[in-house]
C-alpha cells in the first residue's frame, strides 16, 4: 500500500516536472520567435527609413542639378542676346574677347562640372546615364568658340567679328542657315527632360528605367 502510494507520488512528481519543463521550453520558443519577429520588423523599418533617405537625397540632388543646368543655360542665352544687339561689324576685339572669356570661364566650366558630377553619380542614380552626355555636348558646343578666340589672339590683322564662323553661328537667329544654336538648345532640352523625369520618378518612389 505504501509502495503504491510512493510510486504514484513519484509518477505525479515526474509528470509535474515534465509539464513544467515543457512549459518552459514552449515559453522560450514563443519568446524567441517574438524576439526574431521584432528584430525582423526593426530591420525592415530601418531598411524603409534608409530607402526613404536615399529617395529624398536623390530628389534633392537631382533638383539641384536641374537648377544649375537651367541657370547656366539662361546665362548663355543672356550672353547670346547681348551679342546679337551689336552688329558683328561693330563688335570690338576687346568686347569680343571679354564675351568669349566669360563664356569659357563661366558657363563652359559649369557645364563641364555638371556632366562630370552626373557621371560620377550615375551608380546612385542610373537615370543620369541618359542625361550627362547631353550636358557634355553643351560644353563641347562652346569649345570651338574658345579655339576661335585663341586664333584671334594670335593674329595682328584688323579684327572683324562678322568673319568669325563660330561666333556667327552662335549669334544668328535659329531660323538662319548659319545658326548652330539650335543644336545647343536641343541638348539642353534633352538633359532637362531627363532630369525632370528622374525627379518625378524618385518622388513617386518608382525609379525610371535607364538604358
Amino acid at each position: 500500500m505504501n509502495a503504491t502510494i510512493g510510486y504514484e507520488l513519484r509518477k505525479n512528481l515526474i509528470q509535474f516536472l515534465l509539464i513544467g519543463a515543457l512549459g518552459a521550453v514552449v515559453a522560450f520558443l514563443v519568446d524567441d520567435a517574438k524576439r526574431r519577429a521584432d528584430a525582423g520588423e526593426e530591420t525592415r523599418r530601418k531598411d524603409r527609413e534608409a530607402a526613404e533617405r536615399r529617395r529624398r537625397s536623390a530628389v534633392d540632388l537631382a533638383t539641384s542639378l536641374l537648377a544649375r543646368l537651367d541657370e547656366t543655360y539662361a546665362d548663355v542665352k543672356r550672353t547670346r542676346r547681348a551679342v546679337r544687339r551689336t552688329p558683328g561689324s561693330e563688335l570690338s576685339r576687346d568686347a569680343y574677347i571679354d564675351i568669349v572669356v566669360s563664356l569659357i570661364d563661366g558657363e563652359k566650366a559649369e557645364f563641364e562640372k555638371l556632366w562630370h558630377e552626373m557621371r560620377d553619380l550615375q551608380d546612385l542614380m542610373p537615370e543620369l546615364r541618359n542625361v550627362w552626355p547631353s550636358v557634355n555636348a553643351m560644353e563641347d558646343y562652346l569649345r570651338p568658340m574658345e579655339d576661335e578666340m585663341e586664333s584671334i589672339l594670335q593674329q595682328t590683322r584688323v579684327f572683324d567679328a562678322a568673319t568669325l564662323r563660330k561666333l556667327s553661328g552662335f549669334r544668328a537667329k535659329t531660323v538662319d542657315s548659319i545658326s548652330t544654336f539650335s543644336k545647343f538648345r536641343d541638348h539642353y532640352h534633352e538633359a532637362r527632360h531627363g532630369l525632370v523625369v528622374l525627379i518625378a520618378s524618385r518622388r513617386s518612389g518608382t525609379p525610371a528605367a535607364s538604358v
